[in-house]
């Protein structure tokens, strides 16, 4: 064993020192406020006279019609006023001055990340007299240069939404999409391990797997009852916001109110009253029985009138869908008499295969307090437990053939968040927060004969932010810093126990098997990631109708160092990571007339991606020390004395072992991945309900981690470049029998050669197998026209969006690493089409006026996939003549409805009934990365008795070619669910 040379880096900064940095920041802070800078909106204006002169020295008070909580200013010498870190809702403004009446502005909305404007005008008279008006807050935005949406509370309560899980409403903006199988968001052509997440401003995602926290394997982390509303920013965000190069999703919860408020529900899907899957459906197999059952509660109120305000929620789901075990591909074709022979093997196979229950179960608690401090200072405090277990339920399908899909899964979530704030003077706030997360996936294994592979990972999160704001004349500036220590541990283990590999169950009772796996030394890899952010910005109102938006921000990202080497390659001793991570942002919006009926408006920036700690994890584990890995031949394959006799297994690596292990390194000149965004929209609005936005998003990823497609050359994580495999021209021969080259006749008699993989790695340092590199090889290019329409009134809230957009990728789904520039085309997320609408409807006139109705319309493209062959001897080629990602899956088609009728018990008592259907014309909406590509399947090697170094194979067509292998769970068939709601 070799150790690395101690290494003092001035960026490391130990533990110790981040928290004191972190308590030397929040007690340096003398005043405190209560949300988070990303959770607040901003009210702006300016206070004129009846003939547009500006009104200096106006008296200008804010009140959150809600709580009570106020706070007053003096408008400046232009008469214009801002008022900084409003908690979302509906405020009320007024306004005196002597020799004025006195103006009171009511039900003027404030969302997220946002600016409300108003223009309050003064009329000459009394100051005891007092004028009212209702402001209607307007739809566009006259300051910001991003491209954004706010889903609101009313769409979130009223559309119908299959599993409760409110992230799934991001999906209703232009630009965003899914990614066609694992479940994540993807904004602008963009992965979706790339997006960033925060709630109530704190830093909301899991650094080990770079995606939210829970994942996408849980049915949600926070109840859909305890969000007020989020906003949903894909580009050209301000520099407050990074370590994101997709989209940004800012969320805000709930708070409690001066009256006291709740509610009780109860939701149920039932399978009786669903369709069955047309896969299902092709196969013959029965519709599975599934119930899910989603219930809680939400209470909320003051603890202390004005002053302090409380919230509690809780929400389980019970869902039951049994999971049916094939054995038929083991037993097929043994003789009857076999089972009866060997009668403990027997009872083994029968106790694995059959009908297991699989549950899908979920605890959700959530609880928060804020308040008022004194006159200046605020405060809140959050936090937010969620508990799922689902035994068997690793994967969703209703039935299995292998041990793997019949893995429990599991995760456990903790939300701790104090958010502090002080306001020094009328234009000068600092705003601190702690927050802490946790993310634990206690995933174990169902398997015949064993748990095989041990999947445990556990991600604490500890954030100390601080932000500084301050108005002056025509700016309002920004600074910050934001600290985030990430520490992670993992087990992802194969074969700790050992494994054995039979041809058949026949070879088990004699012990003739084929392959021995086992892992040994450390099971667990703990790792610890600080990431340093800073950032300065400015809103610059240059005239009445032009903004400029323009910052600068750093992000350092630390990565854990090897404690142990491996002298035979000296890249196992470092892991690279880049410290000039500077992010200019600039933008502008311009307003056309004086109003802000029409908004130009423009942003470019650079944004830095976060190198997810499972390629970490993976380096510092697969260096052929740390984790070495044993695979022994057996008797099968003709070795008359293994290291090992069956049963037995080892415990400890065998000395004289020999072997060449396959090791993981990081690229010498590995680079943080980032994302150069643009963005171009004019918007209008119609009148003071409707608004209308068409925009332009340019995305281009550059230093993308590479990432192989051949299923040979794929390991764990997201790399596949093989620093030890050289092209076949230069690849020696080990003897006769080893073939450097294969040549395919297809069907129309044309042939071609390619690589073979019987002879590929080892060429360059033969005491190694595969010597994966995690590279930046990737890179990819968005071209996206997005399309907006919204509509807000009384008795209807509606939008559309649509996006038409183009994403062509290089690297990061490659066969042939070394000639990736060939296999530049579609990406796999490109969706050339994809149209949504929404709306609610509430009508007012008798007979329907407490009923409600909603619809969403989702219409998508297909997604595009590469046409293989299917032997890997021949590297998964693609297929002659078949570019790169040239062939298109199904398309996507999601109508829901949603019917409501409420009964008002009183005057604060309410009763609802609610019926929601999904996917209402049954459309089987596939998953997109679950589609058979291989065009071709290649019959056993013609012999080749003149010793040639070329293999002959011949293609035959395949009947399966294009057809999908699952349907999307989250839109599968078509089914209703049933709810009931009471409030008070």
């Amino acid at each position: 064993m070799h150790r690395c040379a101690p290494r003092l880096d001035p960026f490391a900064f130990s533990l110790g020192f981040v928290f004191f940095l972190a308590v030397i920041l929040i007690l340096s802070s003398t005043t405190v406020h209560g949300q988070s800078a990303s959770a607040t909106g901003r009210l702006e204006g300016t206070v004129t006279d009846s003939t547009g002169a500006a009104v200096p020295a106006a008296d200008v008070t804010v009140r959150n019609q809600d709580t009570g909580i106020s706070a007053t200013l003096q408008s400046g010498t232009g008469g214009d006023f801002t008022f900084l870190y409003l908690e979302p809702g509906t405020y009320e403004i007024s306004i005196q001055k002597a020799s004025f009446n006195k103006l009171v502005m009511k039900d003027i909305a404030v969302t997220v990340g946002t600016r409300a404007i108003i223009h309050p005008e003064l009329i000459v008279g009394r100051v005891d007299t007092v004028v009212s008006v209702s402001a209607a807050t307007p739809l566009v935005d006259t300051a910001e240069s991003s491209l954004g949406t706010v889903v609101g509370q009313q769409a979130i309560e009223s559309l119908p939404t299959n599993g409760r899980n409110f992230t799934d409403f991001a999906l209703l903006t232009p630009g965003a999409t899914t990614d066609g199988g694992d479940g994540m968001i993807s904004f602008n052509g963009v992965s979706g391990n790339f997006n960033n997440y925060t709630v109530d401003g704190g830093n909301n995602n899991n650094a080990f797997f770079s995606q939210q926290i829970g994942r996408t394997s849980i049915p949600f982390q926070f109840s859909e009852d305890v969000i007020r509303e989020f906003q949903v920013t894909s580009t050209g965000f301000e520099a407050e916001f990074g370590q994101a190069g997709g989209g940004l999703v800012n969320t805000v919860t709930k708070s409690g109110t001066n009256q006291v408020h709740g509610d009780g529900y109860y939701y149920i899907l039932d399978s009786a009253f669903s369709a069955n899957d047309k896969i299902n459906q092709q196969q013959g197999i029965a519709k599975p029985h599934d119930r899910r059952q989603q219930f809680g509660g939400t209470v909320g109120g003051p603890i202390i009138h004005d002053r302090l305000f409380y919230v509690g929620n809780y929400e389980g789901q019970i869902r039951n869908e049994p999971l049916t075990v094939n054995d038929g591909p083991a037993v097929n074709g043994l003789d009857p008499g076999f089972f009866a022979a060997h009668p403990d093997l027997a009872a083994q196979v029968l106790a694995a295969a059959g009908s297991f229950p699989r549950s899908f179960n979920q605890n959700v608690a959530f609880g928060k307090i804020n308040g008022i401090i004194n006159d200046k200072n605020l405060f809140s405090v959050t936090y937010n437990y969620q508990r799922y277990r689902s035994p068997h339920g690793y994967f969703n399908t209703p039935t299995s053939t292998g041990d793997g899909l019949s893995l429990t899964d599991g995760a456990t979530s903790h939300f701790f968040q104090v958010s502090l704030q002080t306001s020094f003077n009328a234009t000068t706030v600092n705003e601190v927060r702690f927050h802490f997360g946790s993310d634990y996936h206690p995933d174990t294994g169902f398997v015949f004969g064993g748990n095989r592979f041990q999947l445990a990972d556990t991600d604490y999160r500890y954030e100390f932010a601080d932000t500084f704001t301050k108005v002056f004349a025509k700016h309002n500036f920004k600074a910050g810093v934001d600290i985030n220590l990430s520490h992670n541990s993992d087990s992802f283990t194969y074969g700790p126990k050992g494994e054995y590999r039979f041809g058949s169950l026949t070879d088990v009772p004699s012990g003739n098997f084929q392959l021995y796996l086992q892992s040994f030394g450390q099971s667990t890899i703990p790792q610890t990631s600080p990431t340093y952010s800073f950032f300065a910005q400015d809103q610059f109102r240059a005239t009445s109708r032009l903004t400029l938006n323009y910052g600068l921000r750093y992000d350092l990202q630390v990565l854990a160092q090897p404690k142990q080497c491996n002298p035979g390659f000296a890249q196992t001793c470092h892991i690279p990571y880049s410290k000039n991570n500077v992010s200019p942002r600039a933008g502008f919006a311009y307003s056309l007339d004086r109003k802000g009926g029409t908004v130009v408006r423009g942003a470019f920036g650079l944004f830095y991606v976060q190198e997810n700690l499972l390629d970490v994890s993976q380096a510092l584990a697969s260096n052929g020390i740390t984790r070495p890995f044993l695979v022994v031949v057996g008797p099968a394959f003709h070795n008359p004395d293994p290291l090992v006799t069956y049963p037995n297994s080892l415990t400890s690596f065998p000395d004289g072992a020999g072997g060449t292990p396959s090791i993981v390194v990081f690229d010498k000149n590995f680079r943080s991945p980032y994302v150069e965004q643009a963005n171009a929209a004019v918007e209008h609005q119609f009148g003071t309900q409707t608004a209308l936005s068409v925009g332009y998003v340019y995305s281009h990823g550059v230093h993308l981690l590479g990432n192989s497609n051949g299923v040979t050359r794929q390991a764990n994580g997201n790399f596949g470049f093989d620093l030890n495999l050289v092209p076949s021209a230069q690849q020696p021969l080990f003897d006769d029998s080893t073939f450097a080259t294969a040549t395919v006749t297809l069907p129309n008699g044309k042939t071609f050669t390619t690589p073979d993989f019987a002879a590929v790695d080892g060429f360059i340092n033969p005491n190694f197998g595969t010597i994966n590199a995690i590279d930046n090889s990737g890179m990819s290019v968005y071209n996206g026209l997005l399309i907006s329409l919204r509509h807000h009134s009384r008795q209807f809230l509606g939008s559309v969006a649509y996006t038409l957009s183009r994403t062509t990728d290089q690297g990061t789904g490659y066969f042939n690493q070394f000639d990736q520039a060939s296999q530049r085309g579609p990406s796999q997320l490109d969706q050339t089409h994809r149209f949504v609408a929404t709306g609610v409807w509430l009508p007012q006139f008798r007979g329907l006026k407490n009923f409600e109705f909603s619809s969403i319309v989702t219409l998508a493209s297909g997604r595009p996939y590469t046409a293989v062959f299917d032997n890997p001897e021949v590297n998964y080629s693609i297929v002659p003549g078949e570019k790169f990602n040239s062939f298109r899956g199904p398309t996507f088609k999601d109508v829901d409805f949603s019917m409501s009728r409420t009964f008002h018990l009183g005057e604060r008592y309410q009763l609802s009934f609610r019926g929601e259907a999904f996917n209402i014309f049954n459309h089987p909406n596939f998953q997109q990365n679950n589609i058979n590509n291989v065009q071709y399947t290649l019959a056993d090697p013609a012999p080749n008795p003149d010793n040639s170094t070329d293999q002959l194979w011949t293609a035959s067509p395949n009947p399966d070619f294009g057809t999908p292998g699952a349907i999307t769970p989250k839109f599968g068939s078509r089914s209703f669910q049933f709810s009931t709601r009471f409030t008070f």
